[in-house]
């Protein structure tokens, strides 16, 4: 038995695999919604009254089960249909039903509910939510700013190098004290009785983790007025927080005074400690002291500051009454230090009896001579007359930990590290990529490329036999429109078919890659993968300028064979690459960083913060499901219902993007995102791009149920962690604790890409080379190409996508290379024969493909003469921003239509119009083209009437029709047998049959006859005649279809 990849007998049941497939990509699509949209809301809003134990109105909203069997006044849901829907009549206020009781939903969260229900009340797993879902906040611990409520009256000191106004690098010549007593430090040399002490200096974006710091340098020394002291005498209770960046120094003394009160340079022991300072003993290898002067400290012991240099810490030092050593207790980012063993301080134990001086109240860093040097940034300083308690320590720590992007302690031990099962860590997509031989087959004479030895094998155990190869016009049509997107012209045909060589295919695939069309083909492959689009949606659905600036990028680096691994860091972190030489190798990584920001954004959100987190989400949605090919956004609310992916995992990569900054200003309902000047050269003029810029740095704590006001534990930056624990080759090299460090002051989010296009990552090589069999074939080695989780599918050759993944590799991830492999495999080239469906994967059958909505519309151009092959620049972006509104704002919102005629007159290929969203032209949205509001990784094929009767009354079809006939008819030597045949070489690349002949001269002949064109002058007449036949051939399937 012979089979082949489709056939016309078959295309019903292909057409159902068809429908399966999109089935099942519209089902992980309203998987996703519920995930994201719908039980969060549930949770958050109806689950207080409608879940566990607590059930009013015998109405449960845990289960698509209950939601229809409904409580004590009938079903809540109807599915398909909300306007029926109790549900929806009382989040509505309908019918004298209101719920939630407390406050009525959000329009947006109405229409979310009511879209769910619409497409069928999609409940996807485990019938009633897991247990686990709902998750008790932190309470114990809340933020609180230093000098809330009961703290204020005890707060004696508090400076705050965010409350100077200086401009970066200007001198600290006094730093104000914000606790409302008015003890202002200030530099003591000239000032204070032998006061040596310089200015510090306002660092803008300081050590700090880039927050603002006040920078001591070893002659640096601040001061407050002995006649101000803080009142803190005797054997006094108090507590000192300090937020610093310190760096090792050899200046003298070796004694360094963070931050001291009292005295402790009395002129001789006095037999007990006189101050309270936090020195560091250089003497001691770095010992960090709650000093009393004369060695009456209380100590962590010899080395024990010496781990902290270099690092924002948060020192915080507690004292009761009572003897130095057993009543002082020292908490680093609010974990206790303790000595090793848990033994006790080391030191004396005297009991202080504090003592201001009458030269300087409150000092830091070299204020008199005798006070040690300090260098590093100080962010902020508090001091209190109280010991707190330890809710109250906690309390201020975690405000001061969250301001500064501290890694908080106790709260990040909230949040334990994810242990998986045994099936989860050895589930198929986290395991290494095994470099498996290509197996041995019985017909060695079918074998073209390793390829085919996988396919065939199948096919083999099955006894299966494969199609002859393709004919050469066939293959011909088929390899062009994968590679570059158009048709063949007559010229390529003839040439190809008149070149017997053995190379004749071989150099027309090389000839193809060589193409620049190549790159405008596999650029719109990546660009419905990341929802590229001009314009933000939402709100003004305002447009971004500079968008086209990241498309042509995409383009050049298809068309470059940009290494991929290469490719993704770009656009991941090329801003934050090493600088290069090459002025222009600097500005494309900038540029390809507009990934991150050609997302929707909701400008008009009140709530900038919430905006910047949807951002996030976005941003981690599309990396995703992307490059690692998993639904990671998933896990916002609460653990991934299917796959191994905690919510940890999605905050320890939000984190990472919410440390980059994608507005340039918070302007309340028109919030503008960054585009900024890049330098090109001496005497050259900069270029606008749209980018982002490397922010803060942040750890985010977990938002439960996806509300950033109800924190939970504190997530350090990362990346996922059962790729770490599933693969311990991986993790020994790249584990989330090492790929991103959590402590930087970077993002994280170069580490993150370095770690994505890691040759080690078991998901990168797998996913791509998987995309780009699915655009060859129509369908994927694994069918769900941007869900290699659990509720995708397995694939269809597991060891065929692992040996492509390894090429990949092995190539350097050249992409031009996989596409070489796969085009020149004996399984790419068979022909569709009229037999039956062969029972092997659908994933190797090549799917009778229509033209995609950009190849229809460019082969239209390109038949009729009209195609400008030129590259494509900022012509989509001048456009968009000539015809939109000024409001008085820097954000233009959109005012072109969706039938504007610049889609009917620009000539340039489709990759190059305006995409603006909720907004495609028909020529785009009648045919599928990629919605950019999300990830699409799959078109939908649908065949509806509208396109019938695009295709009939179309401007465009119509303007290209007539160019066609124009073009036939240039030449008026030539009899209509020859523009007949001339027809059918440029639409379809063959010749015409006696036929086709017969039946096209009856039409136009028919045609010349009719009233309405007889009345007319002979040359007009003529011209619409061809111009009616030229639509038909545009029309037909032959020409809409690939093969």
């Amino acid at each position: 038995m012979t089979w082949s990849p489709i056939s016309s007998l078959v295309l019903v049941t292909l057409v159902g695999l068809s429908l399966d497939v999109l089935a099942q990509e519209k089902s992980a699509e309203a998987e996703k919604f519920f995930e994201s949209k719908v039980r969060p809301l549930l949770v958050e809003r109806c689950h207080k009254c409608h879940a566990g134990t607590m059930i009013k109105g015998k109405l449960r909203l845990e289960s698509r089960e209950a939601l229809l069997k409904g409580g004590e006044t009938g079903p809540a849901v109807v599915a398909g249909k909300p306007d029926e829907s109790l549900l929806m009549k009382a989040v509505r206020h309908q019918d004298g039903l209101a719920m939630p009781p407390n406050g009525k939903l959000s329009e947006a969260q109405i229409s979310v509910l009511a879209e769910w229900i619409k497409s069928g009340a999609v409940w996807p797993g485990p019938m009633t939510v897991a247990a686990t879902a709902v998750v008790k906040p932190l309470s114990s611990i809340v933020a609180t700013p230093p000098n809330d409520g009961e703290l204020a009256k005890s707060l004696q000191l508090w400076l705050r190098a965010d409350s100077l106004t200086l401009n970066d690098g200007e001198p600290v010549h006094v730093w104000p004290d914000q606790s409302g007593h008015g003890r202002d430090v200030s530099a003591t040399k000239g000032v204070r009785v032998g006061g040596v002490g310089l200015p510090a200096r306002f660092v803008r974006e300081s050590t700090l983790f880039k927050r603002p710091g006040v920078r001591f340098e070893t002659g640096t020394g601040l001061a407050s007025s002995p006649d101000n002291p803080v009142e803190i005498r005797g054997d006094a209770a108090l507590t000192i927080m300090l937020v610093m960046n310190l760096q090792p120094h050899e200046a003298q003394s070796p004694y360094d005074g963070v931050l001291g009160i009292g005295n402790p340079a009395f002129p001789s022991d006095p037999g007990k400690p006189l101050a309270a300072l936090v020195q560091i003993n250089r003497g001691e290898d770095h010992a960090l002291h709650f000093a009393g002067g004369w060695n009456h400290d209380a100590s962590l012991g010899s080395g024990s500051f010496k781990p902290h240099y270099g690092k924002p810490i948060l020192l915080t030092i507690t004292k009761q009454p009572g003897p130095m050593r057993s009543t002082t207790r020292l908490f680093v980012n609010g974990e206790a230090a303790l000595r090793p063993k848990g033994e006790p301080l080391e030191g004396r134990d005297g009991v202080p009896d504090i003592q201001h001086r009458t030269d300087i109240g409150a000092y830091l860093g070299k204020a008199l001579s005798w006070a040690g040097s300090i260098q590093g940034d100080l962010g902020e300083v508090l001091v209190y007359n109280q010991t707190l308690n330890d809710s109250q320590r906690l309390n201020v720590e975690c405000h001061l930990a969250d301001k500064f992007g501290l890694l908080f302690k106790p709260l990040q031990d909230a949040a334990p590290r994810a242990v998986f099962t045994a099936e989860e860590k050895n589930f198929w997509a986290y395991q290494p990529v095994k470099d498996v031989a290509p197996p041995s087959v019985k017909n060695e004479g079918w074998i073209k490329s390793p390829i085919d030895r996988f396919v065939l094998q199948s096919m083999e155990t099955q006894g299966l036999s494969p199609a002859p190869q393709a004919d050469k016009l066939t293959l011909l049509r088929r390899v062009t429109f994968d590679l570059t997107g158009l048709p063949p012209t007559p010229d390529e045909v003839t040439a190809f078919l008149t070149d017997d060589s053995p190379q004749a295919y071989e150099k027309v695939v090389n000839r193809l890659l060589d193409s620049p069309h190549y790159g405008e083909r596999w650029a719109r492959h990546w660009l419905d993968v990341v929802r590229y689009a001009e314009s933000t949606a939402n709100d003004a659905n305002a447009v971004m300028r500079f968008a086209w600036r990241y498309r042509n990028y995409v383009i050049d680096a298809f068309n470059r064979d940009l290494p991929y691994d290469q490719f993704l860091v770009e656009q991941l972190a090329g801003d934050l690459l090493p600088p290069t030489d090459s002025i222009e190798t600097n500005t494309r990584r900038i540029i390809a960083t507009g990934f991150l920001m050609v997302g929707p954004k909701a400008l008009a959100e009140t709530d900038k913060e919430q905006s910047r987190l949807d951002i996030v989400d976005d941003q981690i949605d599309v990396t995703g499901r992307a490059m690692l090919g998993l639904t990671v956004a998933c896990a916002r609310c609460h653990d991934h219902k299917f796959d191994a992916i905690r919510t940890t995992d999605y905050y320890a990569l939000a984190g990472i993007f919410r440390s980059t900054e994608p507005f340039q200003n918070e302007v309340r309902n028109a919030t503008m995102w960054w585009e900024f000047p890049v330098p090109q050269g001496e005497g050259k003029e900069s270029i606008m791009v749209m980018a982002p810029k490397d922010s803060v740095p942040r750890n985010l704590r977990v938002h439960l149920r996806g509300n950033r006001f109800t924190l939970g534990a504190i997530v350090p930056r990362g990346v996922l962690q059962v790729v770490e624990q599933s693969w311990p080759t991986l993790s020994a090299s790249a584990t989330a604790s090492s790929a991103v460090d959590p402590n930087q002051l970077g993002s994280g989010r170069l580490e993150l890409a370095r770690w994505v296009a890691s040759p080690a990552n078991p998901l990168t090589a797998r996913v791509m080379v998987n995309r780009i069999w699915q655009h060859h074939f129509g369908r994927g080695l694994v069918a769900t190409s941007d869900n290699f989780g659990t509720r995708g599918e397995r694939p269809s050759h597991p060891e065929l996508l692992d040996w492509l993944a390894s090429r990949f590799v092995e190539s350097g991830w050249s992409m031009k290379a996989m596409h070489r492999l796969i085009c020149l495999s004996a399984t790419y080239r068979m022909r569709n024969e009229e037999n039956s469906v062969p029972r092997i994967p659908y994933s190797t059958l090549l799917s009778r493909r229509r033209l995609s909505a950009e190849e229809l519309r460019d082969a239209m151009l390109a038949v009729s003469g009209k195609l400008d092959r030129m590259p494509g620049s900022s012509e989509s972006g001048e456009f968009l921003v000539s015809k939109a509104e000024n409001i008085g704002a820097m954000i233009l919102p959109n005012r072109v239509a969706a039938d504007d005629p610049f889609y009917t007159t620009f000539a340039k290929r489709s990759n190059y119009l305006p995409v603006v969203r909720n907004m495609l032209p028909d020529v785009l949205a009648l045919f599928d083209a990629a919605d950019p509001n999300g990830v699409t990784a799959q078109r939908n094929e649908t065949t509806v009437a509208s396109q019938s009767l695009f295709l009939l009354n179309s401007p465009f079809v119509r303007e290209q029709s007539r160019a066609f006939a124009e073009r036939l008819l240039a030449d008026k030597s030539l009899p209509d047998p020859q523009r007949i045949e001339q027809a059918h070489r440029l639409a379809f690349g063959r010749t015409a049959s006696p036929d086709e002949q017969a039946q096209a001269s009856e039409f136009l002949a028919a045609y010349l006859k009719t009233p309405t064109i007889q009345d007319r002058p002979e040359e007009v007449g003529r011209l619409a005649a061809w111009q009616s036949y030229c639509q038909s051939l545009l029309c037909a399937n032959e020409f809409m279809y690939v093969e």
